[in-house]
């Protein structure tokens, strides 16, 4: 036997498995299975070769080839795997419960199996529905189809499906009753239906579906019977289960006002409902259930009333449930008492009876004896079990009645055929088995049987009576196990009716006397101990019974008493629900005759019905046609996706599947009389159609052998039959189907040519009627037209001539009329000239009078001018003096107080660090001893490094090493930016363990080896953190290594950060811990590898302030101030960081505390040598060297290439110019990450300068600094004390006009005088905020310049600088770097190698070259136009003057792509080749449709409509930099597209509307900044440049389209930073709010319940908009005017104003305002006027409006004194400066922040009013 081929094995379970045989050996096989890893060991003979079935098995498994129980099992399981769960077995359908739903029920798979024979698709439910209706309407016989299975196998949803295909396939006109029938199955599934262990949806009562059609298949009616719905359920449910679905939809599908209808309440209210706890199933909604349910009612005709009785019931058996029972002395005998007073009133009401009555009968049996009424007092347990009968009595009578009444409403009319589906309870086999399963399973044992009969039994009878040749098929009978249950008398069923009956009968000794029946019975067990039970072997296994109620539950009785009561109740439904059991207990009262005694008549037992109904049941089905579908349950978890063996194997075996292939593959299922067959077929015969002469035997032979179909084992001819088998039946049918296909198109093609030839004969008579008229019809037409022609040139003549005639006669009067107007003109002017000359002078008389008059009062005036300024200095000096004065005396007292705070603060930092090191001290003593950290394992790569470097290797970087360099050396000192010193304050280390830690994870030293991380990980990346903390344990604790080997443990420990972002957090909270007290040596390594860390990463920004808190309390001193500049350095330049450990010279600077030096060498052989940081980046210190060489300040596009004896190697500006020193320092075999100069990290620039307008504002009003302070005034306003002016020379000067006004604010808005005089004061402002600092601010400690220098000694490299990209700001206007762009350009062209220029690059530079003679020796001295020739040359080249960035196309246009270069030039997508770049497709910067990145740096482009998809760690670089470059294009734009209407009266102003396009015009005076000058048309005007956005070219469609799109992008982007901000502000720590107090107490209670908002003061005292007000203009043509009220007009046209538009007065704008804010009288014409003068004033000064030579000075000044003349306009001033500052929106920077320097001045000289100051709080907080 093969060892390869697939092999059967006989299991452990005892049928075969697929298996694979791997070794044999003495007679033995070793066989691995092929569903798992098990071996088998076997005997030769118990090991058979496999025929291989595919991977998803057979459609048929009557098709096997091997047959036996393994190759059923592995058939099903592999159409399950593949989620085939349906397999025919013949005409049987094996259906497998995949518990998931599918998409493959819908009308398109409706439509696809009409019509179609089983076995021509595959296999599906609806083939078996479509089986059943064609042979219905081809036999005209009853169907059947059989759904049998254990509870849980998707019985109930197969016959869903079945009645909606039939549903589907209706031939009907009307679907009413097809609607009616479909839904009937959600009432009788809400009410009989319930949630057991086993299914969520288990049927607890048996349905036999009749759906009646009519001869042409139209549904006409359906019957529904039901069998023994399980009562006990409505009282007890076991654990796990719970009641029928109706309750629990009741109660939470009712609406509130219906619950109270029927006093309901929740479901854990009920004791009937929460037996089981399980009132909640997983994927079912009770609330769309009972609306579905609701629906279905209304849908079946159900009126209001009886739905409301429903539910009146359903809720009255909720109740009975509530009811209880106490034990009580009735009359000296036990009895009970009813403590449920309430729900028993419930109970009365909702079932219509007295509720006297009904406690009576619940409490008391009455009887009746010779006449005599008696009551005896009934016990508690006996009151709970009469309690318990009522609910189940009308619940099951409730059922009964709902299956009667949809019977009654889809009743069959005029039946002729019918599809019977059968879905009835499976086979249950509980824990405890009670009564209802004894009878569910006798039920299945039924249909079992009657499965044996059909498909073995009569079928064998069948082929002996037609004398078939057959062989006899074995099947399992199970008769026995019926006459053990029904057999009459000694049936187990036979005996429990016969103990019903007995009075004084128990459980007990119904199970004794079956004990002695049937102890020897093969298919009974009695159990050796009594245990009250008894079993049955049935055919799906054995089960055990338990006999407690067995009598109670078959007798099912309810007392009389109650009967009669429910009965008579008041509501109809109660009393027809207990008609039946009233008449039945008025016969049994009756006596019979003759009788000398009174005999009554018992009612049947349930046993006893439901045998009959049974029976009723089989015979009903022996006269259908049966189809059948088996049901498998895959697993007993009803979970998808799993398959167990065991239990499906067991379904199969006792569902007699492998007998049934082997008689379906033996056996002929389709039999057809003679008569039928010849009739059916006869077309099959072809030209012989006599052969219904013959015998019909005969013919049917001679069809067959027609049709070609010789083939013996096919069919068989019986004595009265044809016997065929399935596949012949189908190619039978198919041939037929085309025959008659044939036939009937060879009739339509005829019957629709003689159709079509009389419709071609009329329509030919018709159209030679139709042309003859329409020939008469254009020769008329032809005659008048001829006509009308000469009648018109007749008209024409006679007009010309006439015409001639009075053409002279008009110009003859016209001549005469000349001449007298002439003549009379002539006079006017002569008498005007002379009144002219009199008038002139007259006026020049006038004006010389009032020359004289104007000179004599200008003198006055400026007389009096004069003496008013001289007094006005004077005063204005005096209080400059007193405010002085005031000032230096408080700025004194808070030195004072701030050197007393210093002086406690250092005396408790002292205290602190004591306490730390006793506390330390005490840690030691009682920390647990630490691990052998030398025993701790070594990643095998790092041990093959350390051994190499312990070796002896060393870089080759330096002849000489590393060391200092000589103090007179002139040196360059590298700006490193750093991030401002964070305020750590509520940040501290312990905070951020507790808060992003993993649970269970503390901050303290450990001593053991980490089983998980700090931080939560994913799990690739769990085991490298857990392996950097051993190392790092070794690294701090192991004494043996030292140098080298040291240095290559740290390095190797940075360098898995440098790769794995996601570990860097992890690695510094790790190093955090363990520093936590560490010992003295391992503290001073881990904090050294912790400098050496941040040197390389930075911490992330959620760890940021922690860490820089942790440092600066508990780092050690030769450690902190370095940590703490590498944290901050790392922080100012946001990235990802390096790709490579520190080198060398880190190293050295680190331990000496020194500062790095690298020399750099220009194009031109000079050298300079500068201080470089750990982050400082390759374009940075390019910029910084070509400005020492005398390039403008800031020039971009610079890098640096390192230059070694064996080759030349490039760097983007974006990568760090220490990792390229760091790769060449690392031993072969380090695991590094990304290689120099490819990409080694994004690197996003930080352009906010720490003192800058919004950060010192942040300070301002973030922080509270009262010191110094007035009492008074640190309540009222929180303000931060502002820095001093800066000169030009960066000197801080004394006489800024704000620091006066500071000390005037301290009684500003609680305590100022309205009245106060305004000060003289010399108001100058410079363009910019005289407090914002013109460098940075230098923190103490930590921004230290170290004055040791470091570097290389006689390195092995060089660095050289180049330029590496050009921007649009390059304007080739600065003289060096043109001379260092020339020389690099002509070395690159006469060079070997260079991988920007192409060979067609190379050759058009050097035939430069030789055109003008340039060599190596002559090329320093050219003019410089040849030089600028050469480098415009060079910068048209595609990538030249570009930076490369490497990248992976994802997308189909550019999957070849691996780099992709950004210049001047635009986009170019390159491929890298052995000789260099090659170039893929080049495109403008107008060719850029859209641009996107992503964070995960996915980067997507359109270019030229096309959309590419590329990967890059430099996504957001690119996305970035495209940004820049299409901004600087955009200015040179010479059109602007309006992105926002604007409406203005200024004479100088241009209005517009959104979407307009402007051109730009020139002006001589040039702009102001934030406006431009264009024109629309012949219109001219000026415009804020932030309301439009730039159009690249010209204003084309797609050119307009594009700048909207850019609109888009950048609104999204400021959103999304806005939102960061937000996120940001909200996530810092909480400061404190003080209240504030004035006159009036505003509590800060009241300003955190959001009163006073600004919001709630417009909509009482604002305007309703500025619609109520107009402005006119002045005649002499001013843009403000006279303001008047238009009283009754509201452009909202009688529309209450809503929050939206008040918002909208309350927020930022950026046109100036019409009319006031506040309503001010209409009829104070100046006041108006002046409220709109000081906005336009305040949004000048803010720069958000033209200043037209305006100074700032003037601006305040006016704004002040208009608010010390006008009391009544302080409250406008102050509510238009909170709108200008709130949500604003400008594009000056400083705009916010100037408004905000408004509000500190107007508060310092003129408070508020009382009704505005609440508010003025409110918005100050």
């Amino acid at each position: 036997m093969a060892s390869s081929g697939p092999v059967w094995v006989v299991g452990s379970d005892g049928y075969r498995v697929p298996g694979r045989v791997v070794s044999i050996a003495s007679g033995r096989l070793k066989v691995k299975l092929l569903d798992g890893d098990d071996v088998l060991d076997a005997k030769a003979q118990d090991v058979s070769e496999m025929t291989e079935i595919g991977e998803s098995g057979v459609e048929d498994m009557i098709q096997l080839s091997e047959l036996h129980e393994g190759a059923l099992l592995e058939n099903i399981r592999r159409r399950y795997s593949h989620e085939q769960i349906y397999t025919y077995t013949g005409s049987i359908l094996v259906a497998v419960n995949p518990y998931k739903m599918f998409n493959m029920y819908g009308m398109d798979y409706v439509r696809r199996y009409e019509g179609q024979l089983i076995g021509k698709l595959p296999a599906h439910i609806f083939a078996i529905g479509s089986a059943a209706f064609a042979h219905m309407m081809k036999a005209k016989e009853d169907q059947c189809v059989v759904i049998s299975g254990e509870s849980g196998a998707g019985k109930t949803e197969s016959t869903k499906l079945i009645m909606q295909y039939l549903a589907a396939v209706n031939k009907g006109s009307s679907s009413l009753i097809t609607e009616q029938i479909l839904e009937a199955s959600p009432i009788l599934e809400s009410f009989g239906n319930a949630k057991t262990v086993r299914n969520k949806n288990s049927s607890r009562f048996g349905k036999y579906l009749e759906i009646g059609f009519d001869s042409s298949g139209v549904i006409c009616g359906a019957k529904t019977t039901d069998y023994l719905l399980e009562k006990s359920r409505v009282c007890t449910q076991a654990e796990g289960e719970r009641n029928y679905h109706s309750f629990y939809e009741l109660c939470y599908g009712l609406s509130e006002d219906d619950k109270k209808k029927f006093g309901l309440a929740s479901v854990e209210d009920y004791f009937y409902l929460n037996q089981g706890g399980a009132s909640i199933v997983a994927g079912k909604n009770d609330v769309e259930d009972f609306v579905r349910t609701s629906n279905a009612m209304e849908v079946m005709g159900f009126p209001t009333s009886v739905r409301d009785s429903i539910f009146s019931v359903l809720a009255s058996i909720l109740h009975i449930g509530n009811l209880f029972f106490t034990k009580a002395d009735v009359k000296g005998v036990e009895g009970s008492l009813l403590e449920a007073h309430d729900e028993l009133l419930a109970i009365g009401a909702l079932l219509g009876v007295p509720h006297d009555g009904l406690r009576t009968c619940l409490t008391n049996k009455v009887t009746v004896t010779r006449g005599e009424l008696f009551k005896t007092p009934l016990k508690v347990v006996q009151a709970l079990d009469t309690r318990d009968a009522l609910a189940k009595a009308l619940y099951s009578r409730l059922f009964r009645h709902i299956v009667i009444r949809i019977n009654e409403i889809v009743l069959q009319q005029a039946k002729t055929t019918s599809v019977a589906i059968l879905d009835i309870f499976g086979f249950e086999d509980f824990h405890s088995n009670s009564f209802e399963q004894l009878c569910i399973n006798f039920a299945n044992e039924n249909l079992q049987f009657y499965f044996n009969q059909h498909i073995f039994k009569l079928e064998q009878e069948e082929y002996e009576k037609e004398q078939i040749s057959w062989s006899k098929i074995e099947f399992k009978d199970n008769q026995l196990c019926l006459d053990l249950i029904c057999k009459r008398p000694v049936g187990l069923l036979s005996i429990l009716d016969d103990e019903s009956n007995f009075p004084k009968a128990n459980d007990e000794s119904f199970l004794e006397k079956i004990h002695q029946q049937h102890a020897k019975h093969q298919y009974y067990i009695r159990p050796r101990m009594k245990n009250g039970k008894f079993g049955v072997r049935h055919y799906a296994g054995d089960v055990m019974y338990t006999v407690t109620m067995f009598l109670d539950k078959n007798r099912d009785t309810i007392r009389p008493d109650l009967i009669e009561l429910l009965h008579n109740s008041a509501i109809p439904l109660v009393g027809v629900l207990f008609e039946e059991d009233y008449i039945v207990l008025m016969e049994m009262q009756t006596t019979s005759p003759g009788s000398s005694s009174s005999r009554k008549k018992r009612a049947p037992t349930v046993a006893a019905k439901f045998n009959t109904s049974l029976a009723a049941l089989i015979a009903a089905m022996s006269q259908c046609h049966p189809y059948f579908v088996r049901c498998i349950k895959p697993n007993g978890e009803q979970r998808p996706d799993s398959f167990v063996k065991a239990m499906v194997m067991e379904q199969l075996r006792y569902s007699g599947m492998l007998e049934t292939i082997r008689i379906r593959r033996a056996g002929y299922p389709t039999r057809v009389t003679f008569d039928v067959f010849a009739r059916r077929y006869l077309i099959l015969a072809g030209s012989d159609r006599q052969l219904m002469q013959n015998e019909p035997k005969t013919a049917c032979v001679r069809i067959l052998r027609h049709a070609g179909t010789a083939n013996d084992e096919m069919y068989q001819m019986g004595k009265t039959k044809v016997f065929m088998r399935e596949a012949l039946e189908q190619v039978l049918e198919e041939a037929r189907a085309r025959m008659l296909h044939k036939y009937v198109v060879l009739l339509q093609k005829n019957t629709r040519a003689y159709v079509y030839r009389q419709r071609f004969l009329r329509a030919r008579e018709a159209a030679r009627c139709l042309q003859g008229h329409l020939r008469t019809l254009n020769l008329r037409r032809l005659f008048k037209k001829k006509r009308r022609s000469a009648v018109k040139v007749q008209a024409m003549w006679r007009m010309h001539s006439q015409r001639k005639r009075f053409i002279a006669l008009r110009d003859a009067e016209r001549e005469r009329k000349r001449r007298e107007e002439e003549e009379r003109r002539r006079q006017e002017e002569e008498r005007k000239r002379q009144a002219e000359e009199k008038r002139k002078q007259e006026e020049e008389k006038r004006r010389q009078e009032e020359e004289a008059r104007r000179q004599a009062g200008e003198a006055r005036k400026e007389i009096e001018r004069q003496r008013k300024q001289l007094e006005e200095k004077a005063r204005r000096q005096a209080i400059a003096e007193t405010e002085q004065k005031a000032f230096e005396e408080r700025e004194r007292k808070k030195l004072e107080e701030a050197a007393r705070h210093d002086a406690e603060a250092k005396r408790l930092q002292e205290e602190a660090a004591e306490m730390e090191k006793e506390a330390q001290r005490i840690a030691a003593l009682a920390r647990p001893k630490m691990v052998d950290v030398t025993k701790l394992e070594v990643p095998a790569d790092l041990v093959h490094l350390m051994d190499k470097v312990a070796g002896g290797w060393r870089p080759a970087t330096s002849e000489k090493g590393v060391g200092a360099l000589h103090k007179f050396e002139e040196v360059l000192r590298f700006p490193q930016q750093l991030a401002p010193e964070p305020d750590t304050t509520p940040f501290g280390f312990s905070k951020y363990a507790s808060t992003f830690f993993r649970e269970n994870q503390e901050y303290s030293l450990r001593t053991v080896p980490l089983d998980r991380s700090l931080l939560p990980l994913n799990q690739s990346l769990e085991s490298e953190a857990l392996t950097i903390f051993k190392l790092i344990m070794r690294y701090m604790g192991d004494g043996s290594l030292a140098g080298a080997s040291l240095v290559m443990l740290g390095n190797y420990i940075m360098q898995k950060a440098c790769t794995h972002y996601e570990l860097r957090d992890e690695i510094l909270c790790q190093l955090c811990c363990q520093l936590r007290g560490a010992v003295e040596v391992a503290a001073d390594r881990g904090w050294s590898l912790m400098c050496q860390s941040l040197s390389v990463f930075p911490a992330s920004e959620k760890l940021f302030k922690y860490l820089y808190s942790l440092v600066s309390s508990a780092a050690l001193p030769e450690y902190r101030e370095r940590c703490l500049y590498h944290l901050r350095s790392g922080a100012a330049v946001p990235g990802v960081g390096r790709s490579f450990p520190p080198t060398s010279m880190e190293m050295s600077a680190l331990q000496d505390h020194k500062t790095m030096v690298l020399q750099f060498e220009f194009i031109d052989g000079k050298c300079i040598k500068s201080t470089v940081d750990s982050f400082t980046t390759a374009g940075d210190i390019a910029s910084h060297l070509a400005y020492a060489r005398g390039c403008a300040q800031g020039s971009p596009g610079w890098t640096v290439a390192l230059q070694r004896p064996n080759g030349f190697h490039e760097i983007a500006g974006y990568d760090h110019i220490l990792d390229l020193v760091s790769s060449l320092e690392l031993p072969d075999g380090f695991p590094t990450g990304d290689q120099p100069g490819v990409a080694l990290g994004s690197l996003q620039r930080n352009t906010s300068k720490f003192g800058e307008m919004p950060q010192y504002l942040d300070n301002m009003f973030g922080k509270a600094n009262t010191a110094g302070r007035s009492p008074s005034m640190a309540r009222a306003v929180r303000v931060l004390p502002v820095p001093p002016s800066m000169e030009e020379d960066g000197t801080a000067t004394d006489s800024d006009p704000l620091n006066t006004l500071l000390a005037a604010c301290e009684e500003a808005v609680v305590g100022s005088d309205s009245n106060r005089s305004l000060p003289q004061l010399e108001l100058s402002f410079t363009d910019k905020p005289a407090f914002i600092p013109d460098t940075l601010v230098k923190i103490a400690g930590v921004d230290k310049q170290f004055d040791d220098l470091v570097s290389y000694h006689s390195p092995t490299f060089k660095f050289v600088v180049r330029k590496e990209m050009l921007h649009h700001a390059d304007k080739l206007d600065d003289a060096v770097a043109n001379q260092l762009m020339y020389l690099q350009v002509v070395k690159d062209a006469l060079g070997k190698f260079q991988p920007r220029l192409t060979k067609a690059n190379r050759e058009e530079l050097r035939s430069l070259l030789d055109r003008y003679n340039i060599s190596t020796s002559n090329y320093t001295n050219q003019p410089n136009s040849i030089k600028m020739e050469l480098v415009h040359a060079a910068r048209r080249f595609p990538i030249y003057f570009s930076r490369i960035y490497a990248v992976k196309g994802l997308s189909e246009t550019c999957r070849h792509c691996t780099h992709l270069s950004l210049g001047r030039n635009g986009i170019t997508l390159l491929q890298t080749m052995a000789t260099g770049y090659q170039l893929i497709a080049s495109y403008s910067l107008t060719d850029v449709d859209d641009f996107s990145a992503t964070t995960h740096g996915i980067l997507r482009l359109t270019l030229r409509s096309t959309a590419m998809e590329f990967s890059t760690r430099r996504a957001v670089t690119i996305s970035d930099t495209i940004e820049s470059m299409m901004h600087h294009l955009e200015q040179d734009a010479r059109y602007v597209l309006a992105i926002h209407d604007y409406v203005t009266l200024g004479e100088t102003l241009l209005s517009f509307k959104a979407d307009a396009v402007i051109r730009l015009e020139e002006r001589e005076s040039g702009n102001e900044e934030g406006w431009l000058y264009g024109s629309i048309g012949e219109v001219y005007g000026s415009f804020p440049i932030e309301l439009v956005t730039p159009i690249l070219g010209e204003p084309t469609e797609k050119a307009i389209e594009q700048a909207k799109l850019l609109i888009k992008k950048r609104l999204k982007r400021d959103q999304g930073e806005r939102r960061k901000q937000r996120a940001e502000q909200g996530a810092g720590a909480p400061g404190t709010v003080k209240s504030v107090t004035s006159e009036h107490s505003i509590t800060s209670q009241e300003y955190s319940s959001g009163k006073y908002c600004l919001l709630e003061f417009a909509t009482q005292h604002f305007r309703y908009g500025q619609e109520r007000a107009e402005v006119e203009k002045l005649l002499a043509g001013s843009i403000r005017g006279t303001v008047r009220s238009l009283i009754g007009r509201d452009s909202r046209r009688g529309k209450s104003w809503g929050w939206r538009e008040y918002a909208d007065l309350v927020k930022f704008t950026k046109s100036p305002i019409q009319a006031s804010l506040m309503k001010i009288d209409v009829k104070n014409v100046q006041a108006n006027k002046l409220a709109v003068e000081c906005f336009t004033a305040i949004m000048r000064f803010m720069g958000d409006y033209l200043m037209k030579g305006k100074q700032e000075s003037d601006l305040i000044y006016f704004l002040l004194k208009t608010c010390h003349d006008y009391p009544e306009l302080r409250d406008e001033v102050y509510c238009q400066l909170m709108r200008q500052t709130t949500t604003n929106r400008s594009t000056k920077a400083d705009s916010c922040a100037r408004g905000w320097r408004l509000v500190m001045i107007c508060t310092a000289y003129h408070k508020s009013s009382e009704m505005l100051r609440p508010y003025l709080f409110r918005f100050l907080q």
